[in-house]
């Protein structure tokens, strides 16, 4: 998880931690459940650019092995 893990400054990212305070999905009374998806407001932005930072960060520790240096030309045509 990446959120527990992200240190953010409180000083400079205050309208931040605001949207990710306000992020929420509706409760739908009827139902006695939540919608599937967020409600679209101006937190839902913010929130959104966090959950990309979030994928991003885990695709470069994914990749962490070296990349092919040496070209691999054991192929044998029989």
């Amino acid at each position: 998880m990446t959120l527990p893990r992200t240190f953010i400054d409180v000083d400079h990212c205050k309208k931040l931690i605001d949207a990710l305070r306000h992020y929420h999905r509706k409760y739908i009374d009827k139902n006695r459940m939540f919608r599937s998806k967020p409600v679209h407001d101006w937190s839902s932005h913010a929130c959104d650019a966090m959950r990309y930072l979030a994928v991003g960060l885990q695709e470069i520790n994914t990749r962490q092995t070296a990349p092919q240096s040496v070209a691999d030309n054991n192929y044998n045509i029989i």
